[in-house]
């Protein structure tokens, strides 16, 4: 893949890229370790294309253009049939936003992925978390749970593969990404659980929220579950890779514009709120939620 901007590419020590003077730069860096990240012995290209759309769905939750990857892979082997297909992986994703390799490490060891994704924004335009205004409505993508009820039947005989799509097959919300940016306050992308994620959000915010439990769009693959053990995946399973923002309630149009236009549905699930004790998460019925999301060293 080539890009007008990339000076110099693969095949030096660094590469060499123009940023236009008009735009920021936004970085992001995920590691993601078989067993850890990912199962043992998993398909190469499922591999692939996971381990970067997730690194490319951060760019999404800060509003930008995600341009320019370095891959740093350990593999405890050279298998040229396996690399092929890791590469036909990565091919995809980066047809997301005409992403270009331009460069990386490769180690002998256990299998082990780092993606350096470093992308674009308009100069003071990028999305962050610490945006969030009283006042605001919570609005969350697609639909939450779905990857966790993949991943809890990952090994099972006899599932259709489009429920495991949520877990193998998340998709970086980039062009939402960036037309949320014209009138969002603050966003994230949910890769811990959704209670976990907005927690971020209200630390950096000092500000609360409060939910409506009913709003919630669960996943529609996990209907032989309970109404209750959806809930609980969505709101802590993690690994949804959908963008949650917060923007005043005057927006609504244009929201539900952006959903017609991307054909991606929207939900408003709650509001951002002031109280006394900071950084809570409350039910409309006035329950105190506390996340039991992903912990990186629990």
């Amino acid at each position: 893949t080539q890009d007008s901007d990339v000076e110099l590419g693969i095949g030096d020590d660094c590469a060499v890229l123009s940023v236009p003077n008009d735009q920021q730069i936004v970085v992001t860096t995920d590691t993601l370790v078989e067993r850890t990240h990912f199962p043992a012995a998993a398909d190469a290209e499922k591999i692939g294309y996971r381990t970067c759309a997730t690194a490319l769905s951060d760019i999404a939750a800060m509003g930008g253009v995600a341009r320019w990857a370095s891959l740093a892979l350990t593999a405890p082997e050279f298998d040229e049939a396996w690399f092929s297909r890791f590469v036909a992986g990565i091919r995809r994703a980066f047809a997301v936003d005409n992403t270009v390799l331009i460069g990386g490490d490769l180690t002998r060891g256990p299998l082990a992925i780092s993606w350096h994704i470093t992308g674009t924004v308009e100069r003071g335009k990028a999305l962050c978390r610490s945006g969030c205004r009283v006042g605001d409505r919570i609005f969350v993508t697609g639909e939450l749970g779905g990857a966790a009820y993949a991943l809890s039947v990952l090994d099972a005989k006899d599932i259709d593969p489009s429920v495991l799509n949520a877990y193998w097959a998340p998709q970086p919300r980039l062009a939402l990404g960036r037309a949320i940016a014209a009138i969002a306050n603050s966003c994230i992308d949910i890769s811990d659980g959704f209670l976990g994620d907005l927690h971020h959000l209200l630390n950096a915010s000092t500000t609360s929220a409060v939910l409506n439990l009913d709003t919630v769009p669960l996943a529609s693959t996990a209907q032989e579950l309970s109404r209750q053990e959806r809930l609980a995946l969505a709101l802590n399973g993690g690994d949804d890779y959908e963008l949650f923002f917060t923007a005043d309630k005057t927006h609504r149009p244009y929201i539900e514009t952006l959903r017609k236009q991307h054909g991606i549905s929207i939900t408003e699930v709650g509001e951002i709120v002031g109280t006394k004790d900071q950084h809570q998460v409350m039910t409309t019925a006035g329950d105190i939620l506390r996340a039991k999301s992903y912990q990186h060293f629990h």
